[in-house]
């Protein structure tokens, strides 16, 4: 594929909340897992965090490279990735303490939130399209934008990790 080494990007949906949850991220992942330029990627979805042990979200968490989820609660679990993560926040608003830059620079983290796509976006823009008016809307993502997210962070964690760092 053209990604290589068996990166891992975890990815969380929010559905047990019926808020703020990505309404198509199955159907995406699916679609990507198909893709042969993506075979070496590892698509690790979670269904219920609040299902999961304290110590199996710390390895959820700390088994992946790229974390790629709605803005939440299991946000928290941050705590346990390792140096150089990356994480995608996703929602119609992302009020992030993840993406604080002084816990980013603690963490070696690289922090992105993606949000509401403005009027007129292309397909491909990185953005989210709400399903309701406050921030606690359902959302759903384009094709073309959830492939364009996937590539934009994967470029970054590659530039990263040839530099020397994770």
């Amino acid at each position: 594929g053209v990604w290589q080494n068996k990166t891992k990007i975890l990815l969380y949906a929010h559905k047990p909340s019926n808020r703020r949850v990505w309404t198509n991220m199955d159907e995406l992942v699916t679609g990507i897992r198909n893709n042969p330029d993506y075979r070496d990627i590892l698509f690790d979805t979670v269904e219920d965090f609040g299902a999961l042990s304290f110590v199996e979200q710390a390895r959820t968490f700390n088994s992946a490279d790229i974390h790629v989820m709605v803005h939440g609660a299991q946000m928290v679990n941050s705590i346990f990735a390792v140096d150089g993560s990356f994480f995608y926040e996703l929602g119609c608003s992302v009020p992030t303490f993840v993406g604080n830059e002084h816990f980013m620079d603690w963490l070696d983290g690289h922090h992105k939130s993606v949000e509401e796509c403005p009027a007129g976006s292309l397909e491909d823009a990185v953005c989210v399209v709400c399903e309701g008016s406050d921030y606690l809307a359902n959302f759903h993502m384009k094709k073309e934008g959830f492939v364009a997210m996937v590539d934009q962070v994967l470029k970054k964690f590659y530039h990263n990790h040839r530099l020397g760092r994770r």
